[in-house]
């Protein structure tokens, strides 16, 4: 098996981004590019207003569980994640998000690196795309009129909106307006606070994926799919190759883990490196005990809430109630990239919202000083809405669902801690995945005061007006019933992070340095969302 320099592992947003930027370095080093899955290249995954049902397939989604969730009467969460190059850039729902400039200095602030101030962060964002902003109408632009100088002209990403604007979006941001809420045309300048429609990853009909970063790559950048890397191959301390089954794959150079959240620390600890009671309980020979392998999971949380609308007031049921219309939808998207399929329930408004009911509760108060003092930077929010996002009934019961608007409360800077851990030295077992959601009553204080707020809102008027009933609400603005509802309806929105955390020399807690170089080991590092130490909003 020839050598290469560089092996990334994980064709993802991070391994696609990272092994194309290897690649086209000065010295043209031999990359090899590892992806679990497959190539992901055919069209019917690219239409805009399909994207809801991606993570649905079995080709594209491992269908990951987590464990029973205690504080959500036991439930077990879909931790849904993507394969195929591309990664979870194939199955999530398009958002272009990349948080608010103070969660970037906090980032600077624990690992003590300033590359991570928001001022050097930007432009690395700026490099990954290709920002259009032409198909904003006029009467758009109070909600999404983002500022040249914030966006990218020049990357391989696409970055934009549907070319074609729907008036029940905009409707609905109306509504938050006239309710008093603060609108912001530029949620991607580093202050998100308000509400505005963010970029999405596609453009003129089509779906952005970190895939794309990998078209016109170098002739020194090799790509094999269908490759689970099962552990990393060390000369003593020191990574010199990945198992692929029955293959061994040699780097010169280094090694980079780029396989996300759950399976990098899967990885880690089938090579040795992780707790070292976990390894021995399954066999696993213990190359360097790092015993905060796996732990500090961190992800959001959500949860609906739906109100059963006059039927005017939307035009998405009656087009997924006919057969034909999708039919001639599909024809129309296969011909020019046009129609429904590019636009249908594809821009539509979010909500970066403070609380100070939350800076005034006991919870908030009992935060450590320096987590408190985080939370109050201007450009940090509390809880985030989706507002008018596509309902799950109208692609899964067509026939009978009815008219709705759906509102997503998003909990955000949760406190709970959870872990990745061993159930079997067999590589083709999945970890157990414990986010210990809802565990510390900061984070139930989030979701109480953000479902509340947004409660009073659609109930009252001019929300109210079209409302026929509700359908998924809380049975009343008490604590008690809201939580309630949290138990029965909150879900993952799959930003895991902080399995293999990054931080300071002084960190005892972190497992790679500020170089992403794996402690206790050479020539291995971790480039991927494990390394986080907060969650960005």
């Amino acid at each position: 098996m020839k050598d290469h320099d560089f092996i990334v592992v994980g064709g993802g947003p991070a391994g696609c981004s990272l092994a194309v930027q290897l690649a086209e370095s000065p010295r043209r080093p031999r990359v090899l590019l590892l992806e679990l899955g497959g190539k992901n290249d055919g069209s019917s995954m690219r239409a805009p207003a399909t994207r809801w049902v991606h993570h649905t397939d079995p080709q594209l989604n491992p269908f990951y569980k987590t464990v029973p969730q205690a504080n959500l009467k036991n439930r077990v969460i879909n931790y849904d994640r993507g394969i195929g190059l591309g990664g979870s850039s194939a199955v999530n729902f398009c958002v272009y998000d990349i948080g608010p400039k103070d969660d970037f200095e906090e980032i600077a602030r624990i690992v003590d690196d300033d590359d991570w101030h928001w001022e050097n962060i930007l432009p690395k964002y700026k490099a990954l795309e290709h920002f259009h902003g032409e198909s904003i109408p006029d009467k758009t632009r109070p909600f999404a009129n983002p500022l040249p100088e914030n966006h990218g002209k020049n990357g391989k990403l696409h970055i934009g909106y549907s070319e074609e604007w729907d008036d029940v979006s905009l409707y609905y941001t109306g509504l938050f307006q006239k309710a008093g809420y603060k609108m912001n045309p530029d949620l991607n300048s580093g202050d998100p606070i308000g509400v505005g429609y963010p970029a999405h990853t596609f453009h003129k009909g089509w779906r952005t994926m970190a895939s794309d970063m990998l078209m016109h790559a170098p002739e020194n950048l090799t790509i094999n799919t269908h490759s689970a890397v099962e552990r990393v191959i060390f000369n003593e301390k020191v990574a010199t190759g990945v198992q692929v089954g029955e293959k061994q794959y040699n780097a010169v150079k280094e090694i980079f883990l780029c396989a996300g959240a759950l399976d990098t620390p899967k990885i880690l600890m089938h090579s040795g490196i992780g707790p070292a009671a976990q390894l021995e309980k399954f066999g696993i020979a213990v190359l360097y005990d790092s015993p905060y392998i796996g732990q500090g999971l961190r992800d959001h949380f959500h949860c609906p809430l739906v109100l059963q609308r006059q039927e005017h007031t939307t035009k998405v049921p009656a087009f997924w109630r006919d057969p034909t219309n999708l039919a001639n939808a599909q024809v129309q998207w296969d011909k020019d990239r046009t129609g429904s399929l590019s636009s249908l329930g594809c821009n539509f408004p979010l909500a970066f919202l403070k609380s100070e009911e939350l800076y005034q509760s006991q919870e908030f108060q009992s935060l450590p000083e320096h987590e408190k003092t985080h939370l109050l930077q201007s450009t940090v929010p509390s809880y985030e809405l989706g507002i008018n996002v596509p309902y799950e009934g109208h692609f899964t019961d067509p026939l009978n669902a009815v008219a709705v608007v759906l509102v997503f409360v998003f909990c955000l800077n949760l406190q709970s801690r959870g872990s990745v851990t061993l159930q079997s030295s067999d590589f083709s077992a999945p970890l157990l995945y414990n986010p210990c959601a809802f565990s510390h009553p900061f984070d139930r204080r989030v979701a109480i005061e953000g479902i509340r707020t947004t409660m009073k809102t659609m109930l009252s008027a001019p929300f109210s007006d079209d409302t026929v009933r509700p359908i998924n609400l809380p049975k009343s603005f008490s604590d008690e019933d809201i939580f309630e509802h949290v138990q029965d309806n909150a879900l993952s929105t799959w930003h895991m992070a902080g399995t293999v955390k990054m931080g300071g020399e002084e960190d005892e807690t972190a497992c790679v340095d500020k170089e992403f170089r794996v402690r206790g080991v050479e020539r291995l590092r971790v480039v991927d969302m494990s390394v986080f130490p907060i969650l960005p909003k």
